[in-house]
């Protein structure tokens, strides 16, 4: 984390935001953080979601970790589950906000696309 916690600091609540590099995910790690959480915020872009980082972490003075994974593989998935164990204790939310979709009507997409 880049703003750690001293030890007479009551533990903050934190919250892992996927998809955090931009867009929603970047405003909900806001929202977040303006409410006092640490977060663990996770995307595909590492340069970008460590500028967000920094810049959240700067900002709002909270603990903010940025781990680069792709959610579509396995060893992305580990990495984000590796990185919250030792703050598991904290852990109150999870924003599944990572992803990829397409544009059109649900029942004309290919299904593969999907």
């Amino acid at each position: 984390m880049t703003a750690p916690l001293s030890a007479s600091t009551p533990p903050r609540p934190l919250a892992i935001i996927t998809g955090a590099s931009e867009g929603l995910g970047r405003e909900l790690a806001e929202l977040y953080a303006c409410d006092g959480h640490d977060l663990l915020l996770v995307a595909r872009r590492g340069e970008l979601l460590r500028e967000v980082a920094r810049d959240i972490a700067a900002r709002h003075g909270v603990g903010v970790e940025a781990v680069v994974a792709d959610l579509a593989t396995r060893a992305g998935c580990d990495a984000v589950v590796a990185a919250a164990e030792p703050s598991r204790a904290r852990l109150i939310a999870l924003v599944n906000n990572a992803g990829v979709g397409a544009l059109g009507h649900f029942d004309t997409l290919p299904w593969e696309r999907e």
